[in-house]
């Protein structure tokens, strides 16, 4: 489980009832002492002025379609960061997004041709008072101090002019990202929107890396906007922020890692012999998963069970070892990007030749630090009052291929030695 911080801004002119200024770096003390008068909050804008309700709608376009418009990033991932974006901004391409064979309405649920995801928000402004939108996404550690990402997009609008006669409303908008190297990648256009146009502005791309394994994805970003007439607005009410923007939230969401095969065969040597192992963990849709593990011949043992996820990574263990059921719970974390705990409790076993419940606390964890290419790993085990430690490394020629290196001092202080083949 990752914790993820959200951070969504809206700066200046996009908060109706406080005197317009456009970014965050135009930011006066006049303006804290007019948000400290009593009445702030009361503030109405002068006679004439419109408010302004934008529509935003991203739309996540298919894996095929993103290819086929050849929306690839131009810069590279870094390895510490977890994804970041870049902006599209071509008149064919928008033009290709507004026709007919990609038609894409701001009403309704229904997922058109190309689309795989819809998020949509909503903000309110008036004539003349820009707005920026920031979208970031912060970890945060166990000290709560937050690690800054790379993954943000900033959105930038402007109503310039209201044509009065037709309902539509001249915006310039901007869309900037930071790409990898630091330079500044973004698009700037002018649109003239109205309630029932739907224009295409951009196409932002992301290239995001989910363990050691990375992807894109493809959104385009549609726009209309509405007008509010003046008389439709209560003359003495206060005018509040107002927007709902939890569409961008989902937006900042990293997509969830397939989840694969993970087979580890092994040979181990220890205790004055050989033996095989083979060890694994099969996934059975979202919810069920199958787990097992096999020592042969020498000192031979087996466990063979099955998991529900009850949330996130949060399991139920139900497993079969010798003979007898263990039930217990496991589940993980991940602490940063290259940090992943995970624990396992099994304090229940049914010994079936008796029969009987007993309390029989089993205890394993294990801590795995991720490189580019490689894992450095710790695991470790309390049973029957005794500890096994485990120390290891596991260096991958693909996303799906590593061999690893292992040594383990089991609770006799007998050491082992093993080196095996993962598959994913």
């Amino acid at each position: 489980m990752c914790c993820l911080f959200l951070s969504i801004t809206c700066l200046g002119g996009g908060w109706l009832g406080v005197t317009g200024q456009a970014q965050a770096n135009d930011w006066t003390t006049q303006i804290g002492k007019e948000l400290m008068a009593p009445g702030w909050e009361e503030y109405s804008p002068p006679k004439g002025f419109p408010v302004l309700a934008y529509a935003f709608r991203f739309v996540e376009l298919d894996q095929q379609t993103g290819k086929d418009l050849e929306l690839t990033l131009s810069s590279t991932l870094p390895t510490q960061a977890q994804s970041v974006w870049e902006v599209f901004y071509e008149p064919a391409l928008l033009q290709f997004l507004a026709g007919p064979s990609f038609g894409i309405g701001l009403e309704g649920t229904a997922l058109q041709y190309g689309a795989a995801n819809v998020y949509d928000s909503w903000l309110l402004t008036i004539e003349g008072k820009p707005l920026t939108i920031r979208l970031s996404t912060d970890y945060l550690n166990r000290t709560l101090r937050t690690q800054q990402t790379d993954d943000s997009l900033e959105i930038f609008l402007h109503p310039k002019t209201i044509d009065a006669v037709s309902g539509r409303v001249e915006t310039a908008v901007g869309l900037q990202s930071v790409l990898p190297d630091g330079s500044l990648n973004e698009a700037h256009t002018t649109v003239w929107l109205g309630e029932d146009i739907v224009t295409p502005v951009a196409v932002v791309t992301r290239h995001y890396r989910q363990g050691r394994s990375s992807g894109y994805q493809y959104f385009a970003l549609y726009l209309t906007c509405s007008i509010i007439p003046e008389d439709m607005l209560p003359s003495e009410a206060p005018l509040f922020p107002m927007g709902n923007i939890s569409g961008m939230k989902e937006l900042m969401v990293l997509p969830e890692p397939p989840r694969t095969m993970d087979l580890w065969l092994a040979l181990e040597y220890g205790g004055g012999g050989w033996s095989g192992l083979l060890e694994g963990m099969l996934p059975l849709g979202n919810t069920f998963d199958i787990y097992g593990y096999f020592r042969f011949p020498h000192e031979a043992s087996y466990q063979l069970g099955t998991g529900c996820r009850l949330h996130e990574e949060l399991t139920l263990l139900l497993l079969v070892e010798g003979g007898d059921i263990l039930v217990g719970v496991q589940d993980g974390l991940a602490m940063t990007p290259q940090l992943y705990l995970s624990a396992r409790l099994l304090p229940i076993e049914i010994v079936l030749s008796e029969p009987s419940v007993q309390k029989n606390l089993r205890l394993d964890w294990a801590v795995t630090y991720s490189l580019s290419t490689w894992d450095l790993w710790y695991r470790g085990r309390w049973q029957d009052g005794g500890l096994e430690n485990s120390f290891g490394m596991t260096w991958y020629a693909a996303d799906s291929l590593g061999v690893s290196l292992g040594w383990t001092r089991n609770r006799d202080a007998e050491n082992r030695f093993s080196v095996g083949v993962i598959f994913r």
